[in-house]
């Protein structure tokens, strides 16, 4: 398994850096190539990732709260076609068993119109219109349709932030709002 720790791990954008995990001889084989080609993980990168792994429970938890409720709403929106998130049972039917204790802060968001998936990154005012994801600020990235990759028409990527999930929400509303009138 390859993770990179420059995400939720690290926790606040500043870090890069990569895990892998697995069987010994692939692993090995991984460890080989690192020596000849580099990819040493430098000391500052270590230790900010090590600062941030002392309180990713925390904020965990906060990005799986406010993406709950920021998927809910958006679920019930008339501007959106689809949601996808794991703690949806609409998209997951696992959702409500109690398993996990969340699940993360990124969600897709499929758009019944061009307009607001092309204009919601222009008039958002809290959550930045950027590619990241396990940042401590929301970010939203209006992708093209890609079949062979399964990304449809008019899909937003959004990664939850740290903020308060009725400001997110707050601007949501005042966003989508805002490309109805266009």
């Amino acid at each position: 398994m390859i993770h990179s720790v420059t995400k939720y791990m690290g926790g606040h954008g500043n870090a890069t850096g990569g895990v892998v995990s697995g069987k010994k001889e692939l692993v090995g084989r991984i460890e080989h190539a690192q020596n000849w080609f580099g990819g040493l993980f430098r000391p500052m990168d270590a230790f900010l990732v090590t600062q941030g792994m002392k309180t990713l429970p925390l904020r965990m938890h906060q990005h799986c709260r406010s993406a709950q409720m920021v998927a809910e709403f958006l679920q019930s929106h008339p501007a959106v076609a689809k949601v996808r998130y794991g703690g949806l049972p609409a998209w997951n039917r696992h959702a409500e068993s109690g398993s996990l204790k969340g699940f993360g802060g990124m969600l897709g968001v499929e758009w019944k119109t061009d307009a607001v998936h092309q204009g919601l990154g222009r008039h958002v005012r809290l959550i930045l219109n950027a590619t990241s994801l396990g940042d401590p600020v929301t970010r939203i990235v209006a992708r093209n349709e890609e079949n062979p990759r399964g990304i449809p028409p008019r899909f937003t990527r959004v990664s939850i932030g740290l903020e308060e999930p009725e400001d997110l929400i707050a601007d949501f509303k005042q966003a989508i709002e805002k490309c109805s009138q266009v």
